[in-house]
């Protein structure tokens, strides 16, 4: 109950009004354990495509990996091959998320020294290749330094377990990349 006060108290004013979205139920898991993904029942016909991002009412879900006619692959964001770019919303700190096979999550390739505390809350930054900016993703548990690593990370408690859900929400929202293109050109 304490980690449902706290999403209550770290939910940014992120909204699905702002974007396109459509409802959708877990209706199966492909894999194994943490390595699992979810299957859900929206596809082609409703207009899913590739790296759609996934939410729920308490943060990020993950994103589209592969669309049939009537179903998708939804890889969740405790995944080990799930990566976002995150950040601090106390202090806009940048860093990737990435997950273990155990399912633990970490943001990464934190300099040294960088302002980053056990409680801060973690959002998706404008570095996400699939997200927009500011939706909530967990709040930091544990900082990590490693003498043997250029970078330290954070251990993050996020604030949603993918195999306790039953119902997703797809935001039907592409990141503009354009600039990628521009500058391989220039």
């Amino acid at each position: 109950e304490n980690i449902l006060v706290e999403i209550e108290n770290a939910k940014i004013d992120y909204d699905t009004g702002n974007y396109s979205h459509l409802l959708a139920d877990i209706v199966g898991f492909k894999g194994e354990f943490k390595e699992r993904c979810l299957i859900i029942n929206k596809g082609k016909k409703n207009n899913i495509k590739l790296d759609y991002p996934v939410i729920s009412n308490n943060g990020i879900v993950g994103k589209i990996i592969a669309v049939s006619h009537n179903y998708s692959i939804v890889l969740p964001l405790d995944h080990s091959r799930f990566e976002l770019g995150i950040m601090s919303k106390r202090n806009h700190l940048q860093g990737i998320m990435k997950s273990d096979i155990f399912g633990n999550s970490y943001m990464t390739l934190i300099k040294p020294g960088s302002d980053i505390r056990v409680g801060d809350i973690i959002v998706t930054s404008q570095i996400s290749s699939v997200f927009p900016k500011g939706f909530p993703v967990g709040k930091v548990v544990k900082l990590i330094e490693n003498s043997a690593d250029i970078f330290m990370s954070a251990k993050i408690q996020t604030f949603i377990n993918p195999s306790e859900l039953d119902q997703i929400i797809i935001l039907l929202y592409k990141k503009d990349k354009s600039y990628e293109e521009e500058l391989k050109n220039n």
